[in-house]
């Protein structure tokens, strides 16, 4: 059962991959739906950008805060952990799983504030439409303003 850990792993990463595309996906539509023709290039670079450069932060949150663990349970932190012999980093191996669990929970919790931006900016978008269709039907097609009654 040594393997076990790593199943864990694993079935974590591809929960937290399936749930990335859940929100990427509708995030991105609700992003880019209402931009006219010439501004599309525009707004999907940018969502480019900015997804590659948050997948590169959380990245860096997570090696942060997994070395950050390690190194409050090993003296030399990493370094030190890899210059042990085979046995004593087996030794190890109890204490420094939970520092792998607690490094992994950084992803979830962003994922899961990820989902409830999401959901905020569909009910935003949601009654931005019905707004501008509301104000559509008191626009005058000729004059293209709102008149009075």
């Amino acid at each position: 059962m040594s393997g076990a850990g790593y199943l864990w792993i694993v079935a974590a990463w591809a929960l937290l991959s399936a749930g990335s595309g859940a929100t990427l996906m509708p995030a991105m539509t609700i992003a880019l739906r209402d931009l006219e023709g010439a501004e599309t290039p525009r707004g999907t670079s940018l969502l480019a950008l900015s997804t590659q450069l948050s997948a590169a932060l959380g990245g860096a949150a997570v090696a942060v805060t997994l070395s950050s663990l390690v190194a409050a349970r090993v003296p030399g932190g990493v370094a030190g952990m890899l210059a042990l012999e085979p046995a004593a980093r087996e030794a190890l191996r109890p204490g420094l799983a939970p520092a792998v669990g607690r490094a992994h929970l950084l992803p979830v919790i962003l994922l899961g504030w990820s989902v409830v931006i999401a959901c905020q900016g569909r009910k935003r978008n949601k009654r931005t439409r019905n707004r501008r269709k509301r104000n559509d039907e008191g626009r005058d097609p000729g004059r293209g303003a709102a008149f009075e009654g």
